[in-house]
């Protein structure tokens, strides 16, 4: 009995003492949780800059960085390190920058959880807008134009560092295929045009490109037109308008209607211009240039539907010379008349038009004088005046070169003759019945040219739009027809030779054509 109870208090004392010494481990381990920084570090940056990040940590620990624009000492978006107070340098780079504002956020890692401890905020780069060669649009840089390249539009080449669209623009600007959009640092080209109604006048705006992301931002490019050269209009300003002697008709394609003239779509460069008329001499020599004409008149006054184009109307007073008149009437611009020179420079030493101001005739115009009465059936319309005379003291060989009733008109030696043209109603051509042909287109070997090393061969045919036989030697003529130079009417040797027209008549009784008269236009001897 007494071995028993031993060995039991034995076995009580062994569990005692395992219980005391599994409670002294017991108290000897510590759970340590990870600590973070109670705030969170909210800052700007910008690149090319350094920040400092400091924190405390109670064990070891890593950071990462969520942005390649944000680097750790090591140059890497992450690193570790050992627990205690830290403080981390953080370099700012123009990775992928643009021209959106980016967050870039801080985590710390310890014992297996993680927190954002620091947010910093890059503000985007400056939106920026250049050519094709890289340089910025500014006042400095803009895109001019004149109107001829109204027609096909002007492009123009440009990057931006946004992504970009446009969507408006100003109303005299037209934007080929728009609205258009274009993505960040690509050359794009656009073409642009100005609209019909705003060609006349010079002007500068602006075409916004907007940021596609944030249409509240833009860049702009500067454009400048400079408004039209010339002055235009619906009529060809190089036809000349016939009007008749009363000055109250004119010709419209053949056929003479009431006038004044009307002149529309007038496009000129601004609102400050002057109206210059031009007397001629004829049609190609000028004599003056002045304000006011003693015989030529034009208004102008603002086009209701345009607001940039003007209408006009252009008359002539009652011509009671024989001689008929011709003139121009030009609407030039005050500065560009000044920066030619003014009113006194118009015309040119020569008497020549100014060539800064060949694009400025709104109309030419040319009136008939008052006819010659003559007791033969034709009539001359000329200047200096002339007539046909009956010639009745014919040789028989001039009989038989001149049949039937012949008329002479003899012209003055060496001397001009504007706008001759030759008129009959008793013997007026009409193609079929009568027929006015000359000897040269007759084949009359004794018929020559009235040939001038200046002038060319003077060539004459019958002309529908003057109801006459007019003569011409320009190739490039404009209406009127150009008359006769005092060059011609002579052979090379000074000798003056005979022009002769045929006026052939069908007879319907003989079934043939007969020539009722002869007309034979003569130089007088000097």
């Amino acid at each position: 009995m007494k071995t028993t109870y031993t060995f039991t208090k034995l076995f009580l004392l062994v569990a005692i003492l395992f219980a005391a010494v599994s409670c002294s481990e017991n108290e000897k381990e510590v759970v340590v949780e990870p600590e973070f920084p109670e705030e969170e570090v909210v800052s700007s940056v910008t690149p090319n800059g350094e920040t400092v990040l400091t924190f405390s940590a109670n064990m070891n620990w890593e950071v990462t960085s969520s942005a390649i624009w944000c680097k750790f000492a090591n140059g890497s978006t992450s690193m570790k390190g050992e627990a205690g107070d830290v403080s981390l340098s953080l370099t700012i780079t123009e990775d992928a920058w643009s021209v959106e504002e980016s967050v870039v956020e801080i985590t710390l890692k310890m014992g297996g959880e993680e927190k954002v401890i620091a947010k910093y905020t890059r503000a985007g780069k400056a939106m920026s807008l250049v050519d094709a060669n890289g340089g910025a649009y500014d006042d400095n840089n803009v895109v001019v134009f004149k109107y001829t390249d109204t027609f096909n539009g002007v492009n123009i080449s440009f990057k931006t560092n946004y992504d970009w669209i446009i969507e408006d623009t100003p109303e005299w600007i037209e934007v080929e295929n728009a609205p258009l959009s274009g993505i960040s640092s690509e050359l794009s080209t656009i073409n642009i045009k100005v609209a019909d109604k705003f060609k006349a006048f010079a002007k500068k705006d602006y075409i916004n490109v907007y940021n596609k992301n944030k249409k509240e931002e833009s860049c702009r490019i500067p454009v400048v037109y400079l408004g039209i050269d010339r002055v235009s209009s619906d009529i060809n300003a190089g036809t000349a308008y016939v009007f008749d002697v009363t000055g109250k008709k004119y010709d419209a394609n053949g056929e003479f209607v009431e006038g004044p003239l009307p002149i529309n779509n007038i496009l000129i460069n601004g609102d400050n211009y002057q109206i210059v008329y031009l007397s001629k001499s004829n049609q190609y020599s000028y004599t003056g240039a002045s304000l006011t004409s003693d015989w030529m008149n034009c208004e102008i006054s603002r086009q209701a539907i345009n607001a940039e184009a003007f209408k006009a109307v252009v008359s002539v007073d009652a011509n009671t010379d024989t001689n008929m008149k011709f003139g121009e009437v030009l609407v030039v611009p005050t500065d560009t008349l000044e920066a030619a020179g003014g009113l006194s420079s118009v015309l040119n030493t020569t008497n020549g038009l100014n060539e800064k101001l060949g694009n400025y005739i709104l109309v030419r115009i040319a009136q008939k004088g008052e006819e010659i009465v003559t007791e033969v059936p034709f009539a001359i319309e000329s200047a200096p005046a002339a007539s046909f005379v009956l010639k009745s003291d014919l040789t028989e060989e001039e009989k038989a070169k001149y049949p039937g009733d012949v008329y002479v008109c003899t012209l003055k030696a060496h001397t001009d003759y504007q706008n001759f043209v030759i008129r009959s109603e008793q013997y007026a051509h009409d193609g079929e019945t009568v027929i006015w042909t000359s000897a040269l287109e007759m084949g009359k070997e004794w018929a020559k040219d009235w040939t001038s090393a200046n002038y060319k061969n003077l060539t004459g045919s019958w002309n529908d739009s003057f109801g006459g036989y007019a003569f011409s030697y320009f190739d490039n003529q404009w209406i009127p027809v150009d008359g006769i130079s005092a060059e011609h009417g002579y052979d090379t040797d000074g000798t003056p030779i005979p022009y002769v027209i045929y006026i052939v008549k069908w007879s319907e009784e003989s079934g043939e054509n007969t020539t009722v008269a002869t007309l034979i236009l003569e130089r007088e001897a000097d």
